[in-house]
């Protein structure tokens, strides 16, 4: 007997695990929010009974449960995840959904900007300048290019890092001429590449994202994981792979932040300590991080960089046990056992996705400082930093993402 707890999105799917024999069970519900409309789908291993003799079973696509209540029909974790929510100072933001006077959840937003971004890297521009004019006037978003909607999407899935961004200013602010240096070489060597690989990213997150929204809200404020709280939906084959694909780019992504601390530390961007950056970039991305150690900001918004995960999963050994809470895993495939559980998996591929658009963000406002200059010699990162600012409040509102800041321009 299904316990399903309805979200505000178009579409919520699920897979569950029988209570007897263990097999997935899989359904998925159709959501007409304007009307109050549900449309129930029976997936793999379902039928339809007619006994009201079966055992209740909670579930949910946006919070996490307690496992020794989900068989029992009067339990409401709703409750106590809005009384949360209520009491935390940034926990406004995930009531977001219910009250946004704008259209689009998290996941229906994002299959209009995929349509623009992978039209850009078609290059529609005709076709997906049209669609980004719509997008952009629906959600009073300034100018409809490219850059701006993703600024807008990805600084309404997280708070940014304004740690990460002050440092970079700093930087910017006292070593302009070689900034300028790494803005034209990020630009021409990095951004290309990068922004094809983030589509790919982002594409493989949301098509598992009924999986991640369970842990979501956690990673959004900042939170830990409860301990006694488990997943209701578990489609291990879904994210199996998500952190090795993810932990390959960031990796590799990794570099723009090397390349500042290059500048930071009084070199030019491409020098490192003793080598390179193209012998930097030929080195094992496991110990990448390490060239820039000494910079607290770096370290923390990279902070999520377990390779031991990344290998299981990239050798496939890497697979969810009996009991469909727990992953066993063997780092390389030839490693010692080890175990992690299933939700603190799903915490860890949004904390690793949540690090990743952090630097896309920061990316955007390399990309608006060069656009913004004819010759990249002097880039006006500060003046476009301002700018941006001025202007986040307002995308962040109009999407419903954000109380206005009366201390905000």
């Amino acid at each position: 007997m299904l316990r399903v707890q309805i979200g505000h999105g178009t579409h919520q799917s699920h897979t569950i695990h029988c209570v007897r024999c263990g097999e997935p069970l899989t359904f998925s519900l159709d959501l007409d929010q304007e009307n109050a409309g549900i449309a129930f789908h029976l997936g793999q291993n379902c039928a339809a009974g007619d006994s009201e003799e079966g055992t209740p079973v909670y579930v949910s696509q946006d919070m996490l449960a307690d496992p020794t209540q989900i068989h029992d029909p009067m339990y409401f974790p709703s409750i106590k995840i809005g009384e949360m929510l209520i009491a935390h100072p940034r926990g406004q933001r995930l009531l977001r959904d219910a009250s946004s006077t704008k259209p689009g959840m998290i996941s229906d937003l994002w299959r209009q900007v995929q349509k623009i971004w992978r039209l850009n890297n078609a290059r529609q521009y005709a076709v997906a300048n049209a669609f980004a004019e719509d997008f952009a006037r629906v959600h009073s978003i300034e100018r409809s290019v490219l850059r701006e909607i993703l600024f807008w999407f990805g600084s309404g899935i997280f708070d940014p890092d304004e740690a990460l961004r002050e440092e970079i200013r700093k930087v910017a602010s006292k070593h302009q001429g070689e900034f300028a240096r790494f803005l034209h070489y990020y630009y021409v060597k990095l951004r290309p590449q990068d922004r094809r690989s983030l589509f790919d990213i982002y594409t493989k997150f949301f098509d598992a994202f009924g999986e991640f929204a369970q842990v979501l809200m956690f990673v959004r404020l900042g939170e830990p994981l409860p301990e006694h709280l488990k997943t209701t939906s578990t489609d291990f084959m879904k994210v199996q792979r998500f952190y090795a694909d993810a932990y390959e780019f960031f990796a590799g992504n990794v570099a723009m932040l090397a390349c500042i601390n290059n500048i930071r530390s009084g070199r030019k961007f491409d020098q490192l300590a003793n080598i390179s950056l193209s012998k930097y970039l030929e080195t094992n991305k496991a110990t990448r991080r390490d060239t820039f150690s000494a910079c607290p900001q770096f370290m923390a918004a990279t902070s999520e960089f377990d390779n031991d995960i990344r290998n299981a999963s990239f050798h496939n050994w890497f697979f969810l046990a009996s009991d469909n809470e727990t992953i066993e895993f063997r780092p390389g495939g030839t490693g010692r056992l080890q175990t992690i559980k299933y939700v603190d998996y799903l915490w860890k591929c949004v904390k690793l996705f949540e690090q990743i658009n952090d630097l896309l963000m920061v990316s955007v406002l390399f990309e608006e400082a060069v656009c913004e200059n004819t010759v990249v010699q002097y880039p006006d990162w500060m003046g476009a930093q301002k700018r941006r600012s001025e202007r986040e409040s307002l995308f962040l509102v109009s999407a419903g993402f954000r109380e206005r800041d009366p201390m905000r321009r």
